[in-house]
């Protein structure tokens, strides 16, 4: 709504630590500690920061039109949101940790809700590449840092299912609603703009002051036996055990399922050389990726993961079916028809 009063005009216009829309003292204590709160990665509204300047200034428009005119509604609560970090970390974040008032040595960790990073199952090629892709690009944030997982097995990867299931899903029977009454409605994941995937469970990781200093480790203890190195006697690079962890992965889960994912059988195979030495970087391993992918038609990406078992009928068959169902996906998205999953109740 605009002014059309010179004197409200005026009085909007006057320097705001002075006005109507001035902070309030318990404001003012959230703006004198904003750097504490921005070093612990928290962001308060442009009205508290210090050099706030009110959006409102050379306009003819009452101040509360603009989200920096509305204060803190109660003293001792802020709202703020989490910064963003660095794209590439997979790790899961903690969302808060705080002590018990009444057990001061305990501490209540908030960690997001996450679900299997293979449920919901692959449905397409390109929803693999996605996977690697994050994964290869979380292990290199990780390495950059001097941290080794050392257990980057499957049961330590994780998903988002936020975006996949929009009215959300029961906290321990994750194939139902909130309520655990219904079947949770679900997206597929090329329904959504993007999906996260995280890793967990640093109880093995190791982290290294820097590149320079000896980085070798010992220990046999892993969710995968199959790393030849592990050893309670012999020391061994921890970085190259998360490179054959991955690229192991990728060929039980992937490889070794589908027919139409061999063009990445050259990663795997550098990345599970059982000789260490000889076993590609993250960074290196991300490049050969990138240059697989390349190879590939866009018609190869888009289209359904093919079984190893299946016969050339039956492929056929569900090769039909699956033109179709994009189709059909394909009207919805143009259309404005909901794509999400029927929900069946379940029997009382």
């Amino acid at each position: 709504m605009r002014y059309s009063n010179p004197e409200y005009i005026e009085e909007v216009q006057q320097d705001p630590r002075k006005g109507k829309y001035a902070l309030a003292p318990y404001e003012a204590w959230w703006r004198d500690r904003e750097e504490i709160l921005d070093r612990h990665g928290y962001v308060l509204r442009k009205r508290f920061r210090k050099r706030w300047v009110p959006t409102w200034l050379g306009t003819d428009l009452r101040p509360f039109s603009y989200e920096d005119a509305d204060n803190a509604f109660r003293p001792g609560i802020i709202d703020e949101s989490r910064s963003e970090g660095d794209s590439r970390n997979h790790c899961v974040p903690i969302l808060d940790d705080f002590a018990l008032d009444s057990e001061p040595e305990l501490h209540i960790i908030v960690l997001p809700h996450l679900r299997p990073f293979d449920d919901p199952r692959f449905e397409t090629v390109s929803e693999v590449l996605n996977f690697i892709e994050q994964t290869l690009e979380g292990t290199i944030f990780m390495h950059e840092k001097n941290v080794a997982h050392r257990d980057l097995a499957g049961l330590n990867i994780m998903l988002d299912g936020t975006p996949i299931f929009p009215e959300g899903y029961h906290p321990t029977e994750q194939a139902l609603d909130i309520n655990a009454r219904r079947f949770a409605e679900r997206l597929r994941r090329a329904d959504v703009s993007s999906v996260k995937y995280y890793f967990i469970d640093f109880g093995l990781s190791t982290s290294f002051n820097g590149p320079n200093e000896p980085r070798l480790v010992t220990g046999d203890v892993a969710q995968d036996p199959d790393v030849p190195e592990l050893s309670v006697i012999n020391t061994y690079d921890p970085f190259l055990v998360d490179i054959f962890t991955l690229g192991n992965l990728y060929r039980k889960m992937f490889l070794q399922q589908y027919s139409n994912l061999e063009f990445l059988t050259p990663l795997v195979t550098a990345m599970t050389n059982p000789r260490p030495k000889d076993r590609p970087s993250a960074v290196q391993s991300m490049e050969q990726f990138r240059n697989l992918k390349a190879t590939r038609k866009f018609r190869h990406l888009s289209w359904r993961l093919r079984t190893q078992t299946e016969s050339r009928m039956s492929a056929g068959v569900k090769d039909v079916k699956h033109i179709f169902t994009e189709g059909a996906h394909i009207y919805r998205a143009f259309s404005g028809v909901p794509r999400v999953y029927s929900k069946p109740l379940l029997p009382p």
